[in-house]
């Protein structure tokens, strides 16, 4: 047997990620005993030995260069799916923040292709190094094998949550600094409305705000029950129309920045009738017009670049760090559509 065996020719015949075979060389505690296993007979059947030298170099070129030099990353999405044009524009936007960061993003569409295999064995033609998955209500496929094979992260999450770290937005703070907010303005009935997602994995941390506000901060004769309504309400809601006439909120939280219109589209004006503010406020044009919690999602994009180093230089893929998941903090912005209550008593 040839005394050239390469870590890459024993994770090729074991059908395992490089990172996969640098752990279970290294025994690494993180890695299942069978996978473990598996690469080391593997190993042994090969021939394989480590070459001292060759580690030590390697290890002098690692602390030697920038972490990011030459790193490409894929940009998984799915075509076909829900949220694909959101997913594209996104794309556009990260791929300008990777470049400044020294990173070559490349889209990959999981919807041209027939299953993982095809997508991953692409992926490696290209030289993939990490992985970053955007929001996927959906999967044409299982795509967990991914993240068996590569340095993976999720920029949030939506129904489907991938086996790799999760950079998400801190949904339970948005509620509780959005909240403060319209307190320090003075607005004393505040009401929510959601948008009814049950799947959404940050469902529960948005209801959960909501009821700590409500139960322990807001007077009980100030309580307003939140309302749920589907994610594709229509202006003859009358369910939403019965809940604002009947609780009469001085301000609306909104889910999302677009229930703004859907309020408008129903013939309320605001912020004469109530006011109007947001939890997800993600368009940078509106800022300044709409008040809410800004989300920048290109915030949580450069986490998890730097979460993807971190996993390359240790050689674990998505699926070692699975059960991660890190909190990001937005940012309150102001605008027209929530005024200061204070300034109205003052002045009068």
């Amino acid at each position: 047997m040839s005394n050239h065996i390469t870590l890459r020719d024993i994770a090729k015949e074991s059908g395992v990620s490089l990172a996969t075979v640098s752990r279970a060389l290294r025994d690494d505690p993180r890695t299942a005993k069978a996978t473990k296993k598996k690469v080391k007979d593997v190993a042994d059947r090969l021939g394989y030995r480590p070459d001292p030298a060759l580690q030590v170099l390697i290890e002098r070129r690692w602390h030697g260069r920038r972490m990011n030099e030459g790193m490409n990353i894929a940009y998984v999405y799915n075509g076909k799916g829900i949220n694909a044009e959101s997913c594209k524009i996104e794309y556009r936007r990260f791929r300008e923040t990777a470049q400044k960061l020294g990173y070559t993003l490349i889209a990959e569409d999981l919807s041209k292709y027939p299953n993982v295999e095809k997508v991953i064995k692409r992926m490696e033609t290209k030289g993939v190094t990490g992985v970053v998955f955007t929001v996927m209500a959906d999967a044409p496929y299982p795509i967990d094998t991914i993240n068996e094979r590569f340095a993976s992260v999720s920029v949030n999450v939506s129904s489907w949550k991938p086996e790799c770290p999760v950079v998400m937005h801190d949904e339970f703070q948005g509620v509780e600094r959005a909240w403060h907010r319209l307190n320090q303005l003075g607005y004393q009935r505040i009401g929510t409305l959601l948008q009814d997602y049950p799947q959404s994995y940050s469902m529960d941390q948005r209801l959960g705000a909501v009821f700590c506000r409500q139960h322990y901060v807001q007077p009980t004769k100030n309580r307003i029950p939140f309302h749920l309504h589907p994610k594709e309400a229509q202006p003859n809601d009358k369910k939403i129309r019965t809940w604002i006439e009947r609780h009469k909120p001085q301000v609306i939280l909104g889910d999302d920045h677009e229930e703004l219109g859907l309020l408008q589209s129903m013939g309320y004006k605001i912020p004469e009738d109530f006011a109007f503010a947001t939890i997800n406020m993600w368009n940078t044009d509106l800022v300044g017009e709409i008040a809410g919690y800004f989300r920048d999602n290109v915030n949580l994009f450069e986490r998890a670049l730097k979460l993807i180093n971190m996993m390359v230089r240790s050689g674990n893929t998505g699926s070692d760090q699975g059960d991660l998941i890190e909190m990001v903090k937005g940012n309150w912005v102001d605008g027209a559509s929530l005024p200061d209550l204070n300034d109205k008593e003052n002045s009068s």
